[in-house]
């Protein structure tokens, strides 16, 4: 009877140390570096998903605090970023969008992917000037953005807007003397009218 007493409790005390390593296994691999990281990363692209980008950028932060130069959080940084300057631009609040894209800048000098979406920025902010006629204010954001980040996509563009201004201010001037000849030959016409 005692031998069976005594196994019976061999076979709870080694279970009872299965269950308190698996226990402690689990407790040890979450609090790991690398499930650290990833939780954040999670966190930082459900808060990106749902538009809530303070919280975003700031989970990914804490995923380079984690692991200062990880790519995936580098780039959550840069398309949280993309996509909250996107909806400030979207909303005609450009200087928010600079703001923001400043801070980024700040926090990622060194990030291509960012440098790519700033450019994006500055010219489709100045396409949306120059189509409305606005082509001083076109010129300023280009310039702005070229001394900020130097990138040369920004001075082709410059070139470029400067190419199509003048064409347009030929077609108008064209129109204009063609109005003008018109008027002319007609004018003998309308007096007797």
């Amino acid at each position: 009877m005692e031998k069976k007493s005594l196994k019976i409790k061999k076979i709870v005390v080694a279970i009872a140390a299965v269950i308190l390593a698996v226990f402690i296994g689990i407790i040890v691999f979450s609090n790991s570096p690398a499930q650290k990281l990833k939780k954040q990363l999670d966190l930082g692209q459900k808060y990106l998903n749902e538009l809530s980008y303070d919280q975003a950028i700031a989970a990914f932060k804490q995923a380079l605090e984690i692991e200062p130069n990880n790519t995936d959080a580098i780039a959550g940084i840069t398309k949280t970023y993309g996509a909250w300057s996107s909806d400030l631009v979207a909303s005609s609040e450009y200087e928010a969008a600079i703001e923001k894209l400043d801070e980024a800048r700040a926090l990622l000098p060194d990030s291509q992917e960012l440098v790519d979406k700033e450019v994006d920025f500055y010219i489709e902010w100045a396409e949306y000037c120059f189509n409305n006629g606005k082509y001083d204010d076109a010129f300023s954001v280009l310039e702005e953005g070229y001394e900020k980040i130097n990138d040369g996509r920004l001075k082709n563009k410059i070139e470029e807007l400067q190419i199509r201004k003048k064409e347009e201010e030929d077609s108008l001037k064209k129109k204009a003397k063609m109005e003008g000849i018109e008027k002319l030959l007609l004018a003998p016409y309308l007096h007797d009218a």
